[in-house]
């Protein structure tokens, strides 16, 4: 079962966890323009979201490059 958890967490990337910000320009409509007053710039955080993409096991073997299929003893992907 170590395995299966490696390989669950190593198809999490780091930049999932980055926190994403962004930088709105001043021109930028507000709605609630009285909770703004005095503030000369707005920061907007993106949503949070953690999504992992399953696949097959033959999927996984076909994304693998030709010479580490050879070493596992399966025949090179031929298009």
């Amino acid at each position: 079962m170590r395995g299966h958890n490696t390989a669950i967490i190593s198809t999490i990337y780091p930049s999932y966890f980055k926190l994403h910000v962004r930088w709105l320009p001043l021109l930028t409509p507000v709605t609630y323009l009285s909770k703004l007053l005095g503030i000369r710039a707005v920061a907007a955080f993106l949503k949070f979201e953690l999504f992992r993409v399953g696949l097959s096991n033959l999927e996984r073997f076909r994304l693998l490059p030709d010479n580490k299929r050879m070493n596992m003893g399966l025949s090179p992907d031929k298009p």
